[in-house]
């Protein structure tokens, strides 16, 4: 169950971080960044989302030789339960250019649960 529901979220925030590095043209290459993001440094952004919650809420961070007519990895870095996208970029160092990877990362926010001290996660209510 736990999966299906990972699977669920991953596959809704895809179209979302797609349809952002798309713009205007088709393979998303030469198109202009977001405002406020600029290369080695991170941003907190948002984007609609049809998931209950909206808008969402994710970290950027792009490598410091970023050039947008170049293909990079993409990186999803998802934080455990109770905490957040600032806490997993800074445990995951993928942000961190002498750590090695070098390419686009992205740190999803979770959403609140109600229930339990509105701590952010990814999973379902009663898991």
């Amino acid at each position: 169950m736990k999966t299906a529901v990972l699977s669920t979220i991953l596959l809704g925030l895809v179209p979302s971080i797609y349809s952002l590095t798309l713009r205007d043209t088709k393979s998303g290459c030469n198109a202009p960044l977001p405002e406020g993001v600029e290369s080695d440094h991170s941003v907190n952004l948002t984007l609609p989302s049809s998931s209950g919650v909206t808008p969402r809420k994710y970290r950027l961070h792009l490598p410091p030789d970023y050039d947008s007519t170049k293909e990079l990895p993409l990186i999803l870095s998802f934080h455990g339960r109770s905490q957040d996208a600032l806490y997993q970029e800074k445990l995951s160092q993928f942000s961190n250019a002498s750590y090695g990877f070098k390419g686009i990362a992205v740190y999803p926010e979770g959403v609140p649960l109600i229930k339990v001290n509105r701590t952010s996660h990814f999973n379902l209510e009663r898991c």
